[in-house]
């Protein structure tokens, strides 16, 4: 088997959650926010307004709610080999890849939240929610003997995010409430890729290195602001906006030398070569001194999008209810009513991921895998995203077929595309989405207000997103030697004089193809009031 200098890393990937149209995520998380198709902030109907609008605190009282929603998550991708592509890796330049679809793991997203009231114009509310997406998916690594075409976009992501909220909300007047909520995220990442080892022509799989980055973010804090305002009796109006600090995690990175070969395809691995920079001398029992020092070698820092929201909502009240006229109870006291949200969120600052590695004084890399023999990974591996701000538009409501006792309820959604085919990955949900759902509330007879139980369903259609001619640009795969041809002097940053890439960037791009994709979502919830 065969060693190779140098390697570089990474694509790394992650999720904030999101009550609007962020990139990062699909909407809507709670399962009468899912049946109505995210037509949800005027409705506002259990403490997980806490997080999604905390001025509907004011009207909730004591109140606890649970859901999850669980993703099925469909995508395939059909990769294009680029004209200028060299890689001795099966197709010839211009030919196809096979198509190859992800392994996405059904996991429970989960939202609870607890509201108490103060005063009777003051309540406080408490939540943990968690990013609706796909926490846990793998790509092939192999198609057969052949190595799997997504190795330089992704292999895997584990992902494990929680964002913690407390909230209060205020009734300043009969017809308006206002409220706010401080967030915090903590998460555990863990992503893998590939790296060409040597940026050079005519290499073979043996050139390749896989490289798993774990890291850690404690405390990226945020703030939710929102109104919510009742005019008249069958009037709801309300908006809401979200601010936050950018992710900024660390962690450590391991690499896998030797790792593409027929035997690894076959299932045997004790030819593999570890590296592990959370040690001192990066795993390389070669190595003299401590290069890595004592861990925390990678940096990694994503902006967050503002995103804002507003709401209009028609209901007519149930006159023949006998709940007093300050409960606020849509199931006991409404027959219908139909809400239209407008969305916003500010993708465009996800303009590049940052992704970082220890480097010296000229931009030369210093972290020194094992099995990478003189080779060590570039201080810069930062991803290039380039997202569109994003637009869109929810429209559902809940129809009550007896009241106090059951309702249902169905939207619809759309949402403008946030990527550009230049940029496709498979790591976000960047294009055109539009979703239909649909749902139903069954009040059981527990205590004196009873308990909601909540079940939805949501099929959201993606447009594909095709960058499917070899000649294109796009996204370069990242390369442990800076240039191809290599320049001397020897060059580590900025943009290669003798083939005008960036440095540590492969001469072509290794996203070009067709990527499709869906979600099914299914929702489930409870929430008791007393």
């Amino acid at each position: 088997m065969r060693t190779a200098p140098r390697i570089a890393l990474l694509a790394f990937a992650f999720a904030a959650p999101a009550a609007a149209s962020s990139v990062l995520e699909y909407p809507d998380l709670g399962a009468t926010q899912l049946g109505r198709g995210g037509a949800w902030l005027a409705y506002a109907n259990d403490a997980s307004v806490t997080f999604f609008n905390p001025a509907a605190l004011a009207r909730l009282g004591n109140s606890v709610s649970l859901s999850a929603n669980v993703n099925m998550h469909n995508a395939c991708f059909t990769r294009r080999k680029a004209t200028s592509d060299t890689s001795d890796d099966g197709p010839a330049p211009g030919e196809t890849y096979p198509e190859v679809c992800a392994n996405a793991t059904p996991l429970p997203i989960p939202a609870m939240a607890a509201s108490f009231r103060l005063t009777p114009d003051l309540t406080w509310g408490i939540a943990v929610v968690a990013p609706n997406g796909n926490p846990k998916e793998s790509w092939p690594e192999f198609v057969g003997l052949k190595m799997g075409p997504t190795r330089y976009l992704l292999t895997s992501q584990n992902n494990v995010i929680v964002f913690p909220t407390l909230g209060i909300g205020w009734r300043v007047s009969e017809t308006l409430a206002v409220g706010g909520a401080f967030t915090w995220g903590i998460g555990r990442f863990e992503m893998a890729t590939t790296a060409m080892a040597l940026n050079a022509d005519n290499r073979d799989s043996g050139n390749d290195v896989r490289a798993t980055v774990t890291a850690a973010s404690w405390f990226v804090p945020g703030a939710n602001l929102s109104f919510l305002s009742t005019p008249t009796p069958w009037l709801d109006l309300s908006g809401w906006m979200r601010v936050s600090a950018p992710i900024q995690a660390k962690g450590d990175i391991t690499t896998d030398a030797n790792y593409y070969t027929v035997d690894v395809a076959r299932g045997r691995t004790d030819g593999i070569k570890k590296g592990d920079s959370a040690l001192g001398n990066c795993g390389n029992p070669d190595v003299v001194g401590t290069p890595c020092g004592s861990g925390n070698n990678v940096s990694v820092k994503l902006a967050l999008p503002i995103e804002g929201k507003v709401a209009v909502r028609v209901h007519r009240p149930n006159l023949e209810s006998t709940a007093t006229t300050t409960e606020y109870d849509p199931l006991r006291n409404e027959l219908y009513d139909v809400e239209l949200d407008l969305t916003y969120a500010q993708n465009s600052v996800i303009d590049t991921i940052q992704v970082r590695f220890p480097g010296d004084a000229n931009g030369r890399g210093i972290v020194t895998p094992p099995g990478l023999a003189g080779g060590a990974i570039p201080p810069n591996a930062d991803q290039e995203k380039r997202f569109k701000d994003v637009f869109g538009a929810r429209l559902g409501g809940d129809y009550v077929v007896m009241p106090n006792q059951l309702a249902v309820r169905a939207g619809v959604f759309g949402e403008t595309s946030a990527q550009t085919a230049q940029y496709q990955n498979i790591d976000f949900m960047g294009t055109s989405r539009f979703g239909l759902a649909a749902g139903l509330t069954y009040r059981a007879p527990v205590g004196e207000k009873g308990l909601d139980l909540s079940v939805a369903y949501m099929h959201l259609f993606v447009a594909d997103s095709t960058n499917d001619d070899p000649g294109a640009k796009g996204v370069s795969a990242l390369t442990g030697t800076p240039c191809n041809p290599a320049p001397s002097p020897a060059q580590f940053t900025g943009t290669c004089s003798t083939s005008g890439n960036p440095v540590y960037r492969s001469n072509w791009p290794v996203n070009l193809g067709r990527i499709i994709q869906s979600v099914n979502s299914v929702s489930l919830g409870a929430a008791y009031r007393w």
